[in-house]
């Protein structure tokens, strides 16, 4: 995984929903140059404040290590990984560095055949932002819409990382904090 810190583009499809009205503003997806309707886009600020200390970008509260299934990952294979732990929301499915899909546990419901690929039945569409995002938005945005997980990627849809957002709804999980977690089990 690599981050980049160029400053986004203004989005050219300005029609698509959820992109900006005015052209003065910035996609949230990061301003892609081609397609931006499968990133959580032009968010509004809800009417509630997020948290004091809550600054930033989302790249400075996203996981820097989250962790990556292989884009063959069966569906077998992510109802093992959905059972093993309940704080696994979303499964990023990785080819390289990019990421090619992600499953939720209700992407699954229907998948009546084992051994298909799991990415067969998840979607991108909702569930990626870019780092550049301001996340005081995005997280008034997460609290209201009940995501709890967003993959963090650049305008090539490169893995960054992954934006967690803790089960009070009051912040991110962190590095640290997950790593403590992992440890104690």
């Amino acid at each position: 995984m690599r981050s980049r810190t160029t400053s986004a583009p203004l989005c050219r499809r300005s029609q698509r929903v959820g992109c900006p009205r005015s052209p003065k503003e910035r996609c949230m997806s990061g301003g892609h140059r081609q397609e931006c309707s499968d990133e959580v886009a032009g968010l509004e600020p809800a009417t509630g404040a997020s948290p004091p200390g809550l600054t930033g970008a989302v790249r400075d509260h996203m996981l820097s290590r989250p962790n990556c299934h292989p884009l063959d990952l069966t569906v077998a294979g992510a109802r093992a990984v959905f059972a093993a732990s309940p704080k696994h929301h979303l499964l990023l499915l990785v080819a390289s560095d990019r990421l090619a899909n992600t499953v939720s546990r209700p992407d699954l419901q229907d998948a009546d055949e084992p051994n298909r690929h799991a990415a067969t039945f998840g979607t991108l569409q909702g569930r990626t932002i870019n780092a550049h995002a301001p996340i005081a938005v995005v997280h008034q945005h997460m609290v209201r819409h009940r995501v709890r997980r967003l993959a963090v990627v650049d305008d090539a849809r490169h893995l960054l990382g992954l934006l967690c957002l803790k089960t009070r709804m009051d912040g991110f999980c962190t590095d640290a904090g997950v790593e403590a977690m992992r440890n104690t089990r």
